[in-house]
């Protein structure tokens, strides 16, 4: 049963679009495009609940740092020296918070636990996590190189084609291989990993062993 309407959704999709900037909306489009395609592989009961989340995924990530530390504060977040370290993970902190402020009827666990996750990923991650987290990841209109060659494992293994063990499998497969080039990625720049992203790709490969 669906959550939530189609008109619910297209005026969500009005109001995120006005909000964004056209580079960023098109972004988030991909990803409701991507998650929908992924939702019917794997969650066709949830495919509104999918689109929302990947409408509401990067709200706050036009933030500026100050806005993001702001925001955290008001809800009596504690403000970590790992989130100054890396600032292009606050979006995924602030747009749960943001969600509850101003979306609150589309701040079900479930999509609030996604958005949290949807960068760094968790060692609790469900499937509903996973879904949002690739969606993410391969889009479309991603360019960069990891994110092309994670859009062509996935969709070139064919999961359409696979039962239902295999499938879950593959996707999983996929997550671990992002989680392996985000680490590889952010350590060849010099950068400090997410405790959390680690976190994930243990958890991640444990549950593929």
């Amino acid at each position: 049963m669906m959550l939530f309407s189609e008109e619910k959704i297209s005026k969500l999709h009005l109001t995120i679009k006005n909000e964004m900037s056209e580079y960023r909306f098109s972004h988030t489009a991909g990803v409701v495009a991507s998650a929908e395609e992924l939702g019917k592989l794997y969650m066709q009961e949830s495919i509104d609940e999918l689109r929302v989340a990947a409408l509401l995924h990067d709200i706050t990530k036009e933030l500026t740092v100050e806005e993001h530390i702001a925001l955290m504060k008001k809800h009596g977040l504690t403000v970590t020296d790992s989130d100054i370290a890396s600032p292009q993970l606050f979006h995924a902190k602030t747009a749960e918070l943001a969600v509850r402020d101003r979306y609150a009827e589309f701040a079900t666990d479930r999509i609030c636990q996604a958005l949290r996750y949807h960068t760094t990923g968790s060692e609790d991650m469900t499937l509903f996590d996973a879904i949002i987290y690739i969606a993410d990841y391969i889009e479309v209109g991603r360019t960069v190189d990891f994110c092309v060659s994670l859009r062509n494992y996935f969709w070139s293994a064919e999961p359409s084609k696979m039962n239902t063990e295999e499938r879950e499998t593959h996707l999983w497969r996929t997550v671990l291989l992002s989680l392996d080039m985000t680490i590889e990625n952010i350590k060849n720049k010099g950068g400090a990993v997410d405790g959390a992203t680690l976190r994930a790709r243990e958890a991640v490969a444990k549950r593929l062993s």
